[in-house]
């Protein structure tokens, strides 16, 4: 078999070692890569997760403006470091039904398109950041269908309980067509 260590009394040459340690270090390496961080928190009872990367900062739920429009998803606007940026409710947007007023667990969410556009949206309950090893990740390849739509790109696992980790790109596009 090829790849395979074979058992053997024999001294290995220095060449020999040196490829084993670089096959060994690359496995390592490999297995490495596919852990990533993830802010893990709730819209709802149900649990989500995205990539730090995509994070721009969290937020402390402050006082805002309320709009009235015509998509249920917008919340209003909000002041992030000075700025007004439109608040979308999370939960409603995953079609969760509405986020509840005013509990002191609640954080805002900030990302930023390609455009360098803000977008807050507000989440339940934050539990914390923590690495996801991405290959334990199940794909679907169609989700047209499902639940939430294309937002959700795959499910993870945390302490034993399932994550939706969420697609930042279609989140933001769904955002887009809100307004």
């Amino acid at each position: 078999m090829v790849g395979v260590p074979v058992l053997t009394t024999e001294y290995l040459s220095y060449a020999e070692l040196d490829k084993r340690a670089q096959a060994y270090a690359e496995a390592i390496e490999a297995e490495a890569s596919t852990i990533r961080n993830f802010l893990v928190f709730h819209a709802g009872t149900n649990r989500f997760a995205i990539p730090m990367p995509a994070l721009d900062e969290i937020a402390e739920m402050s006082h805002g403006v309320g709009l009235e429009t015509a998509s249920p998803n917008i919340m209003g606007l909000t002041s992030i470091r000075s700025d007004m940026v439109l608040l979308l409710d999370l939960r409603s947007l995953l079609g969760l039904g509405s986020t509840s007023q005013n509990a002191t667990s609640q954080r805002i969410l900030v990302l930023t398109d390609n455009n360098s556009h803000k977008w807050a949206f507000l989440v339940e309950r934050l539990e914390g950041v923590f690495a996801l090893d991405t290959s334990q990740f199940q794909y679907d390849e169609d989700t047209s269908q499902a639940t939430f739509g294309t937002m959700v790109k795959a499910v993870g696992e945390h302490d034993d309980k399932a994550v939706g980790v969420l697609e930042v790109g279609e989140l933001l596009d769904a955002a887009k067509r809100c307004v």
